[in-house]
């Protein structure tokens, strides 16, 4: 697993250092480096480069959808789909889907719905939508860090299919990283920005712990039903 997790930090940086190493030494200016600066910067090596550059980048936008969009849109429909109300968190209509004769569900309504959040955000200024998506994602990260830490201290003997070598000590300096990148990005984050990410955080847990209030009382008002009938 580490082997695996060090092996993968160049492909990355190879994958972002060239074309970035190259489009710099061809328009060495900083004032360049904004949205659609690689097509800017192949227009000006020549129209053919140009249209190249845009053909290759909405493609590459579009695989990035795809990617995002298919497993965000089955975690809706997984969270819509249970019968009992108690346990569903998103409303029932976004559970609706279709399977093939080869048994493969396709969750239609969650997939147009998860396209529509997608082009909602997509209105939004492209900085405030980076910077509050790593607002996210590091809470998410955070959440999963602390669990592995957790872990590792309340159930150590717990059999894993992989274990992290090195202990306690290597999953504190998994950690650093994000933490670097954290105090980054509250440096450097715009106060709009700000206000979209860590805003939109506590609407999301608002709106969780009404949900889970709610199924605590209903599987409360289940629980109490039998003992009202005797």
């Amino acid at each position: 697993f580490l082997l695996g997790v060090i092996g993968s930090i160049p492909i990355p940086l190879v994958n972002y250092a060239i074309p970035i190493m190259l489009s710099y030494s061809i328009a060495p200016s900083l004032a360049t480096w904004n949205q659609g600066g690689f097509v800017n910067v192949g227009y000006a090596v020549s129209r053919g480069c140009g249209v190249v550059m845009v053909v290759t980048s909405l493609a590459s936008v579009f695989g990035q959808l795809n990617s995002a969009l298919v497993p965000n849109a089955r975690v809706v429909w997984a969270t819509a789909l249970a019968d009992d109300p108690r346990h569903r968190l998103l409303p029932r209509l976004l559970s609706y889907s279709y399977r093939s004769r080869s048994g493969v569900v396709r969750p239609l309504v969650a997939i147009m719905a998860t396209a529509l959040a997608a082009l909602v955000v997509a209105l939004a200024p492209f900085q405030i939508v980076v910077e509050s998506y790593l607002y996210f994602r590091l809470v998410n990260l955070g959440f999963e860090y602390a669990s592995l830490i957790a872990l590792r201290i309340n159930e150590p003997e717990t059999p894993r299919e992989m274990r992290i070598p090195g202990g306690l000590l290597v999953c504190f300096v998994f950690c650093l990283p994000l933490l670097g990148v954290a105090g980054i990005l509250l440096a450097t984050s715009t106060t709009e920005a700000m206000a979209v990410g860590i805003g939109a955080q506590f609407v999301f847990a608002g709106a969780y712990a009404v949900r889970w209030h709610q199924a605590r009382a209903m599987r409360s008002a289940a629980e109490a039903r039998p003992l009202l009938g005797k």
